[in-house]
């Protein structure tokens, strides 16, 4: 690649899409007894903004999903590729990660769905191109708490504002809080507070409302039923309770009202900032991927079963299926999975949105725009889909489900039994920030330094 000289205006273009399932979907993001979907409370919409500059083109899609498999996310990246005439690592796929929305790899007619309303949403935003003027802000707002209860939250709230002529303005926001405000008890489709969040400021500032997910591996969010938080640590607990009507009312009440309350906490630090933002000619746009070789070990026998008696005892998660898959790979002679994982950057003038597929912790966005010494370097994840939960080196020594009880359950969409390698988070901050840095100077991505193999000791 070289260096970056762009010459012609900046033109974007528009459009969204209805993807709310229009037959019962299983629901995904909660071990739930029963995870099929009843009803909808609020529609799904997928957002594409599309950037042409010198007959160079990018676009950004978000979607209320809460991930898809890489296999997915790739197939329909490639579609829009071959409709916008770009490359595969100049689409970028951007999952709220919404705890009440579809599985899509058990629900192949609905992909297909998926696909074709997000193809019309593409072909729509070329017909809406027109030369934009814009500016990035960011504020601090309390929406998330770390899982943990002692460990730090990623409190900005990146936001760029574009304005069109004849066209209402743009917004594009970066934050960090899982959208699992509604509960496990939830069965209707939903975005979360994703929706009430574009409903209020789009509202409040006549704009279009595009909200992309940070760090949120371990950022739930900070308003929710009173009891969730204790409950979903206390499986035990949760199990034995006891669901009255008036119980589910209470649920239901409380988690509306944090719906609103999550978007009024955005709205009341973003508005005012976006506001009074002055705006100039986008000058320079591109999106460009980077990729790092990780690998995950294949547990030994005294491992997985400690692992897997653990998981069950402490949080009641099955591993029969895991262990099976481990017998498999042990059998074919696997003791090393190995993981391409993707990086991409979408650069805008000053700012850029950084992801990955994997579901990243807040430590990690910290220290890439710490390395970077930028807070305009927004690092997130569930980007191109969602792919298990990367911890930081200590959150990885301290296990649990984050770091290893979900892999029980989600090992056969992630294409891999264990996280990825203990290192592995702080290899891909540290990457993301040498990568900003060589881009914001205007630069091609640096070389890769030779590493030696990662170890989990």
């Amino acid at each position: 690649m070289t260096a970056h000289t762009p010459t012609g205006a900046v033109q974007v273009g528009y459009a969204a899409a209805d993807i709310t399932p229009t037959m019962p979907v299983q629901l995904i993001g909660f071990a739930r007894e029963d995870d099929t979907s009843r009803g909808v409370l609020e529609p799904l919409v997928a957002q594409v903004l599309l950037f042409d500059q010198d007959g160079d083109r990018c676009c950004l899609v978000t979607l209320d999903l809460l991930g898809l498999t890489q296999q997915l996310g790739d197939r329909l990246r490639d579609e829009l590729a071959q409709l916008l005439c770009c490359a595969r690592s100049q689409v970028m796929l951007c999952c709220s990660h919404t705890h009440s929305g579809p599985d899509c790899a058990a629900a192949p007619a609905y992909y297909r769905f998926l696909c074709r309303q997000v193809s019309g949403a593409a072909r729509a935003a070329l017909q809406d191109l027109a030369p934009a003027a814009g500016a990035w802000a960011v504020v601090r707002a309390a929406i998330g708490q770390n899982r943990r209860g002692d460990g730090p939250v990623d409190d900005r709230i990146g936001a760029l504002k574009l304005a069109r002529p004849g066209r209402p303005d743009l917004l594009l926001i970066r934050l960090t809080a899982h959208p699992n405000v509604l509960t496990w008890e939830n069965r209707r489709i939903s975005p979360d507070y994703f929706g009430a969040v574009r409903r209020q400021l789009g509202t409040q500032l006549g704009a279009e409302v595009l909200v992309t997910q940070g760090a949120a591996g371990n950022i739930r969010p900070a308003f929710r039923w009173h009891r969730a938080n204790y409950l979903e640590t206390h499986p035990l607990q949760k199990a034995a309770l006891a669901r009255t009507p008036q119980l589910m009312l209470e649920i239901e009440r409380d988690s509306l009202a944090a719906l609103e309350r999550m978007a009024a906490a955005v709205a009341a630090a973003l508005a005012p900032a976006v506001t009074a933002l002055p705006l100039r000619p986008l000058q320079v746009v591109r999106m460009v991927s980077d990729w790092l070789d990780c690998t995950s070990p294949v547990p030994d026998p005294q491992q997985e079963r400690a692992i897997a008696d653990e998981a069950w005892t402490m949080g009641q998660v099955p591993a029969a299926g895991w262990r099976a898959e481990i017998a498999r790979l042990r059998r074919s002679g696997v003791a090393v999975q190995h993981t391409p994982v993707e990086l991409q950057f979408l650069q805008i003038d000053g700012g850029c949105l950084c992801g990955t597929i994997c579901e990243a912790m807040c430590e990690l966005a910290l220290e890439a725009a710490e390395l970077a010494d930028d807070e305009l370097l927004f690092f997130g994840g569930y980007t191109g889909g969602c792919s298990g939960y990367l911890p930081d080196a200590a959150e990885y020594d301290r296990g649990g489900y984050e770091v290893l009880w979900s892999m029980l359950l989600y090992y056969p969409y992630h294409g891999r039994v264990m996280p990825l390698d203990r290192d592995t988070g702080h290899r891909l901050a540290v990457r993301a920030a040498a990568c900003w840095r060589a881009l914001r100077a205007g630069g091609p991505l640096p070389p890769q330094p030779s590493t030696e193999p990662s170890a989990n000791t």
